[in-house]
């Protein structure tokens, strides 16, 4: 079960990252962000999320539905408005 919840927060992890540069954020940055120690580790869970390469090596993640509709509870709980599109 560790191994699992720890491949959880690792896939996690590097989705917020990717979420947090919607630009996209070079492949070596991933690497000394999240402190992966083997490549082929992280090109496997990019692949695992649905991250996608950009020009110039950069990856980025598109926000999914999940993700626009946490935004929009956030913005409403700070009493913003979200129209849902």
């Amino acid at each position: 079960m560790s191994r699992a919840l720890t491949k959880t927060q690792s896939l996690n992890a590097l989705r917020v990252l990717l979420l947090q540069h919607p630009e996209g954020i070079h492949y070596k940055d991933l690497l000394d962000a999240t402190g992966y120690k083997h490549r082929a580790t992280v090109y496997r869970h990019l692949s695992d999320i649905a991250a996608r390469q950009l020009q110039g090596g950069l990856w980025t993640l598109d926000p999914t539905e999940d993700d626009v509709e946490l935004a929009c509870a956030i913005l409403a709980r700070a009493d913003h408005q979200c129209d849902s599109q």
